[in-house]
């Protein structure tokens, strides 16, 4: 055993102490580096989500009004592109798979871009539909429908150059384009300069980008964002969502209760399993009010035409019950 004197066990005593210090000292030290830089990387992150939802917001709304009553014009309001069923803004059809959503969704483009009535209208001879413009498109943004079915589809409709007005993003089992910023700028550049000025979206469910269709955050969020991609960042008058029923009704929206929320028109589209002849029934589920506007009423539907690829009424239905619903409710019925 090696014995030191005491001033020698001093010296080394104090050397160790010194170190231990010393160690103590750089580990304090570099905890106190690594709080400042966490606390710089949260400041940094909420800085950003200021910004972003300023951003956001901005994006959203361009332009404020405001003023005294006497001083804003009250005699102007949006006129619906197709009355009493698409307004400009957001529209929603709803239904079970294989219900004749996606269809009825291309007519609505077809009808916007001929100017022909809405499932030829017999119920309201007075509709009007605001045909676009001579070079204006239809966007289609397909994530539930194969290319080559959806091409068919829409080369079924009669008198119009089908291959030239419209513009089709084929996301059939491609994945999510919308959340691939170099792709979702070259979509919103190309459409926007090809003056797409209605957009349909196929569907809100494969479209998703979220893990819970039950979450309202999540599914608000998404259709606000589909309506910012649509509205502002395209520049189109409305959107068109096409959307899968819940189990409880036709009527409902899959998943949130945040979806109905966040648009402007809702019209379900239904059938009855035990009918040989799947007849369709159209219905308004939502409409947003407006002066001299009304939501259409309801009724069923035709084959589609073999010479024109056309879905017309067939008879004007009286309210129906919806299965499933609370009692009362009705087709036809408007929030």
């Amino acid at each position: 055993m090696i014995e030191f004197s005491e001033a020698t066990a001093v010296l080394i005593a104090t050397a160790i102490k010194t170190e231990r210090e010393q160690y103590e000292a750089e580990v304090k030290a570099k905890f106190d580096r690594e709080v400042a830089e966490e606390l710089h990387r949260k400041r940094v992150r909420e800085a950003a989500a200021v910004k972003w939802a300023e951003e956001q917001a901005l994006a959203t709304t361009p332009e404020l009004i405001m003023g005294l009553l006497g001083e804003l014009d009250v005699n102007q309001d949006v006129p619906d592109l197709i009355d009493g069923v698409v307004k400009q803004g957001t529209t929603v059809f709803v239904g079970y798979s294989g219900s004749g959503k996606t269809r009825l969704a291309l007519q609505v483009g077809y009808c916007l871009l001929s100017g022909t009535r809405f499932l030829d209208a017999m119920h309201r001879p007075g509709q009007h539909v605001q045909q676009l413009g001579p070079e204006a498109k239809i966007g289609v943004l397909s994530y539930d429908m194969s290319l080559p079915l959806l091409a068919n589809w829409i080369n079924a409709f009669p008198e119009h150059d089908a291959p030239n007005r419209w513009m089709i993003v084929d996301a059939f089992t491609r994945g999510q384009p919308l959340l691939v910023p170099v792709m979702r700028a070259q979509m919103a550049k190309t459409m926007r300069e090809a003056n797409v000025e209605f957009v349909i979206v196929d569907s809100a469910t494969a479209s998703f980008p979220g893990d819970s269709e039950n979450d309202a955050t999540q599914v608000l969020n998404h259709y606000l964002d589909l309506q910012r991609f649509a509205l502002n960042e395209v520049g189109a008058k409305g959107l068109l969502v096409i959307a899968h029923a819940g189990k409880a009704s036709s009527t409902a929206i899959r998943g949130s209760s945040a979806a109905p929320g966040a648009v402007d028109s809702i019209m379900s589209v239904s059938f009855n399993e035990e009918d040989p002849l799947k007849i369709r029934r159209v219905a308004s589920v939502k409409y947003r009010e407006a002066i001299g506007q009304s939501a259409m009423a309801p009724g069923e539907l035709t084959a589609p035409e073999a010479d024109s690829g056309l879905i017309r009424w067939a008879v004007e239905a009286q309210p129906i019950d919806i299965e499933g619903d609370e009692p009362g409710a009705e087709f036809g019925a408007v929030d």
